[in-house]
């Protein structure tokens, strides 16, 4: 079944220019267009998707400066987005839920999972401080709360990569935290080390909170067709076994059906399961589409 998601990244023109979502205004400015989708979908999507990852949209936007409007290390700025995007994602929730109350609505949360260097204690906070500032977003005055433990029917993850960090005093402007790709694991077009097994670790994570979990995005930035399909599958038996470890794991949603426009990066970078020719628009399901496509259908995984 489909997933409406209301926002993912893009913003109107007119809303950026009144402050995009660092504005006090901007949940109450979102809630007329949950409205309008919700009246206009709502009899036919029952699951409901409200922010797709606040916490990458802010650090993009407001610390790195990849996305609109870049800027770099704009801390209270991106205080301010989280902040907004929260209550816009509670706004949303309460009024979706009124006008259909049976509907299953949550967010999406991007899930880096950052692995110590060593077993020092030094690392293993360098390890802790990176996933709280990934994981968390301000719910009060002075205190954060996990992304995760939001207002919600399903918990929505998202997981491709992972990192190693390490204490590093020579680097006061990265919070004096070295990250760098795990030895030994690939490393995919996006720069960053991707392996199967870190899909059973993330949602066991969530199992504590008891309730379903729905797979957002997860797949392979590569042109090597080979490996995607690969790490589909080994991905995918990781799934299996968190469900055999007592996760809820309700669904799973490839990223993505066909080679897209991957924001900051254009169409430099490969995700998709089908092949786009960007001269013709002729597309090619790759052999990894054709395995996802099997797999669905059977609803399991090939021997």
């Amino acid at each position: 079944q489909p997933m409406v998601t209301l926002h993912h990244f893009s913003s109107p023109i007119w809303f950026t220019e009144k402050g995009g979502w660092a504005a006090k205004d901007a949940p109450h400015a979102f809630l007329p267009f949950v409205h309008r989708v919700v009246d206009q979908l709502g009899d036919l999507v029952g699951l409901w998707c409200t922010i797709n990852e606040p916490s990458i949209y802010g650090a993009n936007g407001w610390v790195t400066g990849e996305f609109p409007p870049g800027r770099k290390g704009d801390l209270l700025a991106l205080y301010s987005v989280t902040s907004n995007m929260r209550k816009a994602h509670e706004l949303a929730y309460t009024a979706i839920k009124r006008r259909w109350p049976d509907a299953m609505v949550g967010l999406s949360h991007h899930k880096l999972l950052f692995i110590p260097a060593t077993e020092k204690r030094r690392d293993r906070w360098a390890a802790q401080a990176s996933q709280m500032a990934l994981d968390r977003w301000p719910v009060a005055p002075g205190r954060l709360a996990r992304i995760v433990e939001a207002q919600c029917d399903y918990v929505g993850i998202a997981h491709y990569w992972g990192q190693m960090c390490a204490f590093d005093p020579r680097r006061p402007l990265d919070q004096f935290i070295r990250r760098f790709n795990v030895p030994g694991r690939p490393v995919t077009d996006m720069g960053l080390s991707a392996d199967p097994i870190w899909m059973r670790t993330v949602l066991n994570e969530l199992h504590p909170l008891g309730k379903p979990v729905f797979i957002t995005e997860n797949g392979l930035a590569t042109s090597d067709d080979e490996w995607r399909a690969r790490h589909l599958t080994e991905t995918l038996q990781n799934v299996q076994l968190a469900i055999g470890d007592g996760v809820d794991v309700r669904g799973y949603f490839h990223w993505t059906s066909m080679d897209n426009f991957e924001w900051a990066r254009g169409y430099s970078t490969h995700f998709g399961l089908i092949a786009v020719d960007r001269k013709t628009l002729e597309r090619t399901i790759k052999p990894s589409g054709r395995l996802y496509g099997r797999i669905a259908a059977a609803n399991s995984l090939p021997d």
